[in-house]
């Protein structure tokens, strides 16, 4: 079982902080397993008025989610000035034992 596949990204916003530069995301997300989940990765793709991919990141989000829980998390970085949206999915968890 591809676990990252299984937890799912219900919402998510952002916007451009400081001067442009800065992306700030809330996301939730929902551990539909019976078990408690960590350090949770995302992969954050930017573009810009176009469409056009211009940039992605990876962010580590160290907290804990329950079994069958939804929980908002936040994450920020450095982003292309030009960026006007963006999408995010999981890239990884890891299950606590």
């Amino acid at each position: 079982m591809d676990l990252a596949s299984s937890v799912k990204v219900e919402k998510t916003n952002w916007s451009k902080g400081d001067r442009g530069y800065v992306a700030e995301h809330n996301v939730l997300i929902f551990n539909p397993c019976k078990f408690k989940i960590k350090d949770i990765e995302f992969k954050a793709n930017y573009y810009s008025n176009s469409s056009t991919q211009i940039g992605s990141t990876s962010h580590t989000v160290y907290e804990v989610i329950n079994p069958n829980s939804r929980k908002w998390l936040k994450f920020s970085g450095l982003v292309h000035p030009q960026a006007s949206s963006s999408s995010v999915t999981i890239s990884s968890v890891k299950k606590i034992e």
